[in-house]
């Protein structure tokens, strides 16, 4: 689960993110979505080009029905955001069966569509080899680091958004 130092995520009706005290955390553009995903964003100072990173956080199996919640969430996430850089941080993530795959192509599509930039960051090397057996790394750009991800797309401050 993703966790910051002091923030536990509790399952409640909002899915929000609460201190241990019960009491709401908010940071600046970050959006806790679930348990299994996080958007934080960041625009420039015209405010025209917005960077977004989804940092996904996986368990190695899920049933169908979680999936189904998962990948209504995410998908529903994005829509109506902005077009502009996208970094997918799958740090979190060690093993992607093939639904997993299709909501990664799904977030892919997603983007292109808003005619967004995309790029994957922090596989494991586990993840990365799927992604090579799959193919799939012809699909994408990939990065090693959040950073790396970040300059790719030409973001010159990663301070907000740097994370990991």
């Amino acid at each position: 689960m993703i966790s910051n130092l002091q923030v536990t995520l509790c399952e409640d009706e909002s899915n929000r993110r609460v201190r241990s005290s019960g009491k709401p955390v908010r940071r600046k553009g970050s959006v806790g979505m679930s348990k299994y995903f996080r958007i934080d964003s960041q625009s420039d100072r015209s405010g025209s080009i917005a960077t977004h990173v989804l940092e996904l956080e996986l368990p190695d199996q899920v049933d169908t029905a979680e999936f189904d919640r998962i990948n209504e969430s995410v998908l529903g996430a994005l829509e109506g955001k902005t077009n502009g850089v996208w970094v997918v941080d799958l740090a979190g993530v060690n093993y992607m069966g093939s639904a997993m795959l299709g909501l990664i192509v799904n977030i892919r599509q997603q983007i292109k569509n808003l005619q967004g930039q995309l790029v994957l960051c922090a596989l494991s090397p586990r993840l990365l080899q799927i992604f090579r057996t799959c193919c799939m790394e012809r699909l994408f750009t990939i990065a090693r680091t959040r950073d790396e991800a970040l300059r790719m797309c030409g973001v010159k401050s990663t301070r907000v958004i740097a994370g990991r």
